[in-house]
């Protein structure tokens, strides 16, 4: 599976699931891990193009760091992916440590689903800020940002991939997905 496959069938739709329930910590940790999981995706066919040698990236790790480097938001969901499979991060520099810093809290904005409730209770990163970021807000802009790195490195945009161009737009539209209505409750 090429990235821009694995972004459309997996990633795409994780976050639309995240967008539907933004209070949902299991759909949260779905978007970050699926989000996450692209950069991964990115790399692997960097190291098959040729894009990257194995010399000067010699895991996905050092990929994901180079990511990190250029964009805040995707620093956030690596640490906060990371923390799904350690629950504490001790070496390097994260900006998440403690899984304890991802909770459902209430925030200072509302918004209404799509039954028409206001819900005021967001998934929020504490990272020491004044005003922690929105988790669902930090994985559209870590999304955002891999999206065009996919088009930096050149990733070809298949037959497959052009009939999903009005997904593509509308890739954070919190409506089903033209495929289901199976929406989770």
């Amino acid at each position: 599976m090429n990235p821009r496959t694995f972004c459309e069938e997996v990633v795409w739709l994780n976050v639309a699931y995240f967008h539907h329930r933004w209070d949902d910590v299991r759909l949260a940790f779905n978007a970050v891990a699926s989000v996450d999981a692209l950069a991964a995706q990115m790399y692997l066919w960097c190291i098959e193009t040729g894009k990257l040698s194995e010399a000067e990236c010699p895991r996905d790790t050092h990929y994901r760091t180079s990511l990190a480097v250029r964009s805040h938001d995707f620093r956030i969901v690596r640490d906060v992916a990371k923390l799904q499979k350690h629950a504490a991060l001790v070496d390097g520099k994260p900006l998440v440590k403690h899984s304890r810093q991802v909770r459902s809290l209430l925030h200072g904005f509302a918004i209404e689903d799509m039954e028409g409730h206001v819900n005021r209770s967001h998934i929020v990163v504490l990272t020491g800020d004044e005003d922690p970021p929105v988790l669902l807000e930090v994985v559209v802009a870590a999304l955002t940002f891999l999206e065009e790195e996919l088009d930096r490195i050149g990733v070809p945009i298949t037959r497959h991939h052009a009939g999903w161009e009005h997904r593509r737009r509308d890739r954070h539209d919190p409506s089903p997905p033209p495929e289901t209505d199976d929406w989770p409750d």
